[in-house]
């Protein structure tokens, strides 16, 4: 079997891999998210395991895996649906969502701000919705170790009792949904002005003596 991949290349999670227990519920968390290959292993059997940034402990085969156009823009996956009469968005994936590592000091260092990121996963309720946490979760604080988005604003949101990540599977108020939006595409404003000035900053000739 050939490489399919090589370091260095952005892929997205399409599948779960099969594992020892506890693993399942974790890789459930990476599905539609995307991430960098940052290791691959031929072992020697006709198999190919793939390491990604940010991901210490586990191993992805070409068969969850697909790669990811560079030009694609940051996207939200999203379903409608309703909790009781509210409107709500439930998070199916992610798409263009760079992580830390991808990131320049300057924009982690200011407001707005979102990024790829492992973090911790809260089930909470607004006024009975649940707005974070997975369906089979199993009381008001079920914590697990997913992928997500993990931002920070300048602002509280009206009602929003978590204010620092969403994940897959979590179902989001629609109005919250929109207002959170809002700075989020404040944000990727941001980060695309910081691009352009280090673009414009690193530009221009320059005599090195030696």
């Amino acid at each position: 079997m050939t490489e399919k991949y090589k370091v260095g290349d952005k892929v997205r999670i399409t599948g779960r891999i099969y594992g020892p227990p506890g693993w399942n519920d974790r890789m459930n968390g990476f599905i539609g998210t995307e991430r960098v290959v940052s290791d691959v292993v031929n072992r020697g059997n006709g198999s190919i395991w793939y390491r990604m940034k940010g991901v210490d402990d586990f191993y992805f085969v070409s068969d969850v895996m697909k790669r990811v156009d560079d030009k694609k823009v940051a996207c939200i996956l999203t379903e409608k649906v309703l909790v009781g009469d509210v409107p709500c968005r439930k998070i199916l994936g992610f798409e263009g969502i760079l992580g830390r590592e991808e990131l320049p000091k300057k924009y982690l260092e200011g407001k707005p701000r979102f990024l790829l990121a492992n973090v911790w996963m809260h089930r909470k309720l607004v006024n009975g919705v649940v707005v974070l946490g997975r369906e089979n979760a199993t009381g008001p604080h079920d914590d697990s170790n997913l992928n997500g988005i993990s931002f920070d604003i300048p602002t509280q949101l009206d009602g929003w009792e978590c204010t620092t990540h969403f994940c897959i599977g979590d179902v989001i108020p629609e109005k919250i949904f929109q207002e959170l939006l809002t700075w989020l595409k404040r944000a990727g404003s941001r980060l695309a002005k910081i691009r352009k000035q280090e673009k414009a900053a690193w530009s221009g000739k320059e005599t090195i003596e030696i």
